[in-house]
């Protein structure tokens, strides 16, 4: 399953927004196959970024008796950041598509 970095460095479900929410009008074919495809590609994302929190939270923990984090973990985390928010923009223009 895909997961979001939590607060405390552990790895934790990402849900889709609103994914369960019943539509207010039908989507038509063509543009329900395009978020079909859409939902893939964003959960094949989802599971790429959870791998990255994961090397990253390890990273983390293995530098746990150091007293500072080195510099290629901090730009991994920012970089996981950057993901999550790509992930959400994402996730908000595939519910806009209907």
């Amino acid at each position: 399953m895909a997961k979001a970095h939590s607060s405390r460095g552990r790895a934790a479900r990402r849900t889709r927004i609103n994914s369960s929410t019943p539509k207010s009008k039908p989507i038509k074919p063509a543009v329900a196959d395009q978020v079909e495809d859409l939902d893939e590609i964003l959960g094949r994302f989802s599971d790429a970024l959870a791998l990255a929190e994961t090397a990253y939270s390890a990273l983390e923990t293995a530098q746990e008796d150091e007293e500072l984090i080195g510099p290629g973990v901090l730009t991994l985390k920012h970089g996981i950041d950057a993901l999550n928010r790509v992930y959400t923009d994402l996730d908000l223009a595939i519910l806009r598509l209907d």
